[in-house]
């Protein structure tokens, strides 16, 4: 279940490489957000973590020098700027 919760999520974020922007950016944003919500809770949340931590998280995943059952799949197809902005946007959220 796992796996294909992942193969989901990976899609998502490749597919949305065709819009542009913003409205990438909220896209994406949202996709986080629905495991990393703004509480957090089991899985931790995202907002008013350290940009820098967040991004060389996402770099790691992506890279494949951090394990993970989920997160490597997902930020599989992310590049380097949409993963600054990604750690950008979630540093700039005020926890609730």
């Amino acid at each position: 279940m796992i796996k294909v919760l992942a193969a989901g999520l990976a899609a998502g974020v490749l597919a949305s490489s065709a819009l542009a922007g913003e409205t990438q950016l909220s896209y994406l944003a949202a996709t986080c957000a629905a495991c990393h919500g703004p509480a957090g809770g089991a899985i931790p949340g995202l907002a008013d973590r350290p940009a820098d931590k967040i991004a060389e998280a996402l770099t790691a995943w992506r890279d494949g020098t951090r394990p993970g059952d989920i997160m490597p799949a997902v930020a599989a197809g992310l590049d380097d700027a949409t993963i600054r902005a990604l750690a950008d946007h979630f540093a700039g959220e005020a926890r609730p």
